[in-house]
């Protein structure tokens, strides 16, 4: 009985054991799938960190060229800041330049209307004529005009008078910047004593405009006077 006892528990031990082995191999061969799937892991954690790493290398490339490209960028407005300082500066002077010659051409202008001229005319007359227009001299020019008689070529005439050998009296008639009217008088003879001499008085000066641009000529009829009165006509023509 002993021996039975004894065989059984030979053969149950015997069974533990291959129990056991067989825990042992199952544990061994889920260590080796875990350290196969660890490699496997290893491996793709591997190809993905080649992979991070190449596209960490471009992000790094990537980043240098932008900044290169900002950079020439900068100097590029830099460089065109420079150029659009100098335009302007450029500019301005020009600007400058052109104002002065602007200003240069006013006061040119200013001072050609501000400007007296004159001019010298012959203008033939006969006893018959009593006024002479100036019109056409003066044109349409706003303004007064002096006129100055300096003398009388080609004179001829009649003497009646002993003592005077003609008298011819030129005048005008004109309304100043006040509306008054402004006469003008000059009278132009000849005397015979003590010796005989030529008189050019004026009384008041000779204005025309073009409201009212005539000399009036008195004596000329009576006297029969003739010739070509030389008139020196001042004023702005401009």
């Amino acid at each position: 009985m002993i021996r039975a006892f004894l065989l059984s528990f030979i053969l149950f031990q015997i069974g533990c054991e291959s129990n056991r082995l067989d825990g042992w191999n199952e544990m061994k061969n889920e260590i080796i799938n875990q350290a196969s799937e660890i490699d496997s892991l290893k491996k793709i954690f591997s190809n993905r960190f080649e992979v991070f790493e190449e596209i960490n290398s471009d992000i790094t490339y990537s980043n240098n060229e932008m900044k290169n490209r900002i950079i020439n960028q900068e100097t590029d407005i830099n460089s065109l800041k420079k150029i659009a300082s100098n335009r302007l500066k450029d500019f301005t002077e020009l600007k400058s330049e052109i104002t002065h010659i602007n200003n240069g051409m006013k006061n040119k202008q200013k001072e050609s209307n501000s400007k007296i001229e004159s001019y010298l005319y012959s203008i033939p007359f006969i006893p018959q004529i009593d006024k002479i227009d100036l019109s056409t001299l003066i044109g349409e020019k706003i303004g007064l005009y002096e006129v100055e008689l300096i003398s009388i070529e080609n004179l001829e005439f009649i003497e009646i008078d002993q003592n005077i050998g003609f008298q011819l009296t030129l005048s005008t008639k004109s309304l100043n910047s006040n509306n008054v009217h402004q006469n003008g008088l000059v009278s132009y003879y000849q005397y015979s004593k003590p010796q005989k001499g030529i008189i050019n008085a004026t009384s008041s000066k000779l204005i025309i405009d073009k409201q009212s641009p005539y000399i009036f000529l008195d004596g000329n009829e009576e006297y029969q006077v003739s010739g070509k009165l030389v008139l020196k006509v001042s004023g702005k023509f401009k």
